[in-house]
């Protein structure tokens, strides 16, 4: 399942920040300039907005996501940026930081099996 990679490999900041490197151009320099606002190194950031996401996404929200990603040449780098296109429209950025920092926003361990970390970047 294609949204549960997402959410598993792109929660890690590591491979968060190689993701955003992938879809690079404006969108990534967007991104970086959010997360510099925000305090946060890029890849911890966009981590955050994934694991909220995964934490607070209604069904609606999980459809629209795997809507974007189905049949989209690079689902999982589609989806990222679906997320993160949401997270900055509804200002979620700074509300994210503030869990962050309160150590609110948890790791997802145990909710999907993890995939390595080469699945988020690459072609499915």
């Amino acid at each position: 399942m294609l949204v549960a990679d997402i959410i598993n490999s792109c929660s890690n900041t590591k491979v968060a920040e190689a993701a955003l490197a992938s879809i690079g151009g404006d969108f990534a320099a967007r991104i970086r300039a959010a997360a510099a606002a925000s305090g946060l190194e890029v890849g911890a950031f966009v981590a955050q907005e994934v694991i909220a996401f995964a934490e607070e996404a209604k069904r609606g929200d999980w459809s629209a996501l795997d809507k974007v990603m189905s049949g989209a040449e690079r689902p999982i780098l589609s989806g990222l940026r679906h997320i993160l296109v949401n997270a900055l429209a509804a200002g979620r950025d700074s509300a994210t930081t503030a869990h962050h920092r309160s150590g609110l926003v948890r790791p997802l361990v145990g909710i999907f099996p993890r995939k390595d970390a080469e699945s988020c970047c690459m072609p499915s």
